[in-house]
């Protein structure tokens, strides 16, 4: 058998399960499928080292999968930590009362405008800006679909933009 149709072969008879134990061990889809695809790609990397004397292929290809998930569990898991122990930045205050005073103007009216828009578009706005969220990672918190957070966050920011030019214009 030429070596990709084995892949295939074993991709077949083995992707839903190896997907299964990555998936039991993240609990996220979106990681696993990225565990899953760097397993495969160490598989064609590294499929001249297999020894069917060793173990099955089978039982090969779940180590790696175990493997891959588990460093990924303890990534994510130590990211996590470091990011939730570092302080949030806090801007430094304006030295001059009316800058200050200015600056309090402006939150408050930023503040007002986050209320008015559909709320949606408010939870993905707030998790990108307020929680140092990239989009991909709002759209693994809220669960919607990445391609729904991107159009969200771009009409919640013209919402914005409108409340807030319509706004400075009175």
């Amino acid at each position: 058998m030429v070596p990709s149709e084995a892949t295939a072969d074993l991709y077949d008879r083995y992707g839903g399960m190896l997907y299964g134990v990555a998936l039991r061990i993240l609990g996220e889809p979106a990681d696993a499928a990225d565990v899953l695809q760097q397993v495969w790609l160490q598989w064609w990397r590294t499929r001249d080292l297999f020894n069917p004397k060793r173990g099955t292929p089978a039982a090969w290809l779940v180590t790696m999968v175990r493997s891959r998930a588990l460093d990924r569990r303890r990534s994510l898991n130590s990211r996590r930590r470091a990011e939730s122990s570092m302080p949030a930045p806090v801007p430094r205050p304006s030295q001059d009362p009316v800058q200050r005073l200015d600056d309090v103007q402006r939150h408050a009216r930023v503040r007002r405008a986050l209320e008015e828009i559909d709320p949606r578009w408010r939870e993905v706005l707030e998790l990108a800006f307020f929680e140092g969220m990239t989009q991909s990672e709002v759209a693994a918190h809220t669960r919607y679909p990445l391609g729904t957070v991107k159009t969200w966050c771009r009409r919640g920011l013209l919402a914005l933009r409108e409340r807030l030019a319509g706004e400075a214009a009175s």
